[in-house]
């Protein structure tokens, strides 16, 4: 059971936008605007979720 081209890269994508919500997150911890980075960080976890998601919705089509 193997991983497709175009599933490979859409799993790539978003591992790599959640990477960067991971370092947004820690970046978060050190600076001032703590609560205004740590939603951006939220934010694009979702979005990486939602990549994701629809990358094994349309898995099939």
């Amino acid at each position: 059971m193997g991983i497709t081209p175009p599933t490979k890269m859409v799993f790539r994508l978003s591992m790599a936008i959640w990477i960067f919500a991971l370092l947004m997150y820690f970046v978060s911890i050190f600076t001032v605007g703590f609560l205004a980075t740590c939603m951006f960080a939220y934010w694009f976890a979702m979005i990486a979720w939602a990549v994701l998601a629809a990358g094994v919705a349309f898995k099939t089509v």
